[in-house]
């Protein structure tokens, strides 16, 4: 989408808003004349990166849509968890594999990175996040 809204943003004067769906591009090739040879191949490339970025956004549709399947198939109840759909439970499911194999949950909680560590100094007393565990389940905050 970066480099069709900048090939949109050469063929059309004033330039071009932020926001930009397929739709709206679409919609703006139609319109757009080319005044020379160079703005007639700029308008043929933007042309095929719609075409690439139509198929793209069909190819995830059906992808998402074979993930939430197979999630409602395996009859996980992580989707009843707030903020956390049909994708996200599925890459979690892919990554732990059977939840069985953790004994306990603090076990699988210091697994995905999620138990907390004890950084205490003296009297104070202080907890933090672990920087360990599966870091494609819980990716390092910045």
């Amino acid at each position: 989408m970066g480099r069709l809204h900048l090939l949109l943003a050469e063929l059309t004067p004033g330039g071009m808003r932020r926001e930009l769906t397929a739709s709206k591009a679409q919609a703006l090739l139609a319109r757009i004349r080319p005044a020379d040879d160079v703005a007639a191949v700029r308008l043929h490339i933007a042309r095929d990166h719609l075409a690439d970025v139509r198929a793209l956004d069909a190819r995830l549709k059906y992808l998402a849509g074979q993930i939430t399947a197979l999630v409602t198939q395996s009859g996980t109840t992580l989707t009843s968890l707030y903020g956390i759909g049909p994708l996200i439970a599925g890459r979690i499911l892919a990554e732990v594999g059977d939840v069985a194999r953790f004994t306990t949950k603090d076990k699988f909680a210091r697994y995905n990175g999620t138990a907390p560590v004890d950084v205490s100094c003296g009297e104070q007393v202080r907890h933090r996040l672990s920087r360990a565990g599966n870091r494609r389940i819980n990716p390092p905050r910045t």
